[in-house]
């Protein structure tokens, strides 16, 4: 997988995630809603992902898959969902974690739904699939400042609810991928193992 190699004047994770959201409007491969600022980007592609994610080992494996309530992921929870899984979520802003079963008859997996429908999230996870802004070629990610995605990680282990050897992912479009973010990463970030995009699933190194 190519990546962004980064320039010395990103020295901060504000720079890089307003270079990459003023990159995505400047090329049109941000998507509703737009302007992309300030959110994890709903890029060109992301409809694509569910085929890329299905093809992974750990996600055919997979009795539980939670998926971040970002819309560029939407497509992805719905795919959860058609193949008889179990979607576990949080709602906007992490006020409820909760999990969709297939046979509740529920498909759609819109911030309504996940809102209206849904049990308090009490299945072990083996994949976790997170929305970013950037992320580099080593896993380091950076969301969109708020820290949900971290937090999110980090309220499903404090509560046993990630099984031993999960597989932590992120869905990005190719020119949010660098090359490296180390020098940027704090304590409390999350890596990824695997960087998906519209067309490839990358490992992280």
């Amino acid at each position: 997988m190519e990546a962004q190699a980064r320039p010395p004047e990103l020295s901060g994770k504000d720079l890089v995630r307003k270079w990459v959201w003023d990159e995505m409007e400047a090329r049109d491969l941000a998507r509703f809603p737009r302007p992309c600022h300030g959110r994890i980007p709903n890029f060109v592609g992301s409809k694509t992902v569910p085929d890329v994610l299905a093809a992974q080992p750990a996600y055919r494996a997979a009795r539980a898959v939670f998926i971040g309530p970002d819309l560029a992921l939407k497509a992805c929870r719905d795919r959860v969902l058609a193949d008889g899984k179990i979607l576990a979520y949080a709602t906007p802003r992490m006020r409820e974690f909760k999990e969709l079963h297939p046979e509740g008859g529920c498909t759609d997996s819109s911030i309504r739904s996940l809102k209206r429908y849904g049990d308090p999230l009490e299945t072990p996870v083996s994949v976790i699939l997170v929305g970013s802004v950037a992320v580099d070629l080593e896993g380091n990610r950076i969301g969109k400042g708020a820290g949900y995605g971290d937090r999110e990680i980090a309220w499903l282990r404090e509560r046993g609810l990630i099984e031993d050897g999960a597989v932590r992912m992120t869905a990005v479009h190719p020119i949010q991928v660098f090359d490296d973010l180390a020098p940027l990463m704090e304590p409390t970030d999350e890596r990824v193992d695997i960087i998906l995009t519209p067309g490839e699933a990358c490992p992280v190194t």
